[in-house]
């Protein structure tokens, strides 16, 4: 799991964003799409786009330190071990990301529980330089 820090507070305005977002695409859809066969448990889906979004904030603040090509390295290498670690793979994920993201209520609980899951591990980040400061 990769930590949050006060250099990656913006993640926390780009989960609103996309919140918002996914919740304008969803609001045009009047039919509910179909249940993916291998559609990831919610839990499961909110602890993997949690750990997309820390994957994304991590290459956000490295973004202007370090060449695309090593970016992309480490963007690859770091999906593909997260994916790894929860048993999934790309295609099972985008499968549930657009199932749930499809569904404004599932959408919007979903984005919530990982905006608290965030701040929770800011809050935890926070006193944790702050031990070490002291």
């Amino acid at each position: 799991m990769y930590l949050l820090n006060k250099r990656q507070n913006n993640i926390i305005l780009m989960i609103i964003g996309l919140f918002f977002l996914s919740c304008t695409a969803c609001e045009n859809k009047k039919e509910r799409l179909e249940k993916p066969i291998d559609l990831l448990e919610k839990k499961a889906f909110e602890a993997i786009l949690l750990e997309v979004y820390l994957i994304e904030g991590d290459v956000r603040f490295h973004l202007r330190n370090e060449h695309l090509d090593s970016l992309r390295i480490r963007i690859t290498t770091q999906m593909n071990a997260m994916y790894k670690e929860n048993n999934t793979d790309h295609e099972q994920f985008t499968k549930s990301y657009i199932y749930y993201m499809n569904d404004p209520t599932l959408s919007a609980e979903i984005m919530k529980n990982i905006s608290n899951q965030l701040v929770e591990m800011q809050a935890k980040e926070e006193v944790r330089q702050k031990d070490t400061i002291a």
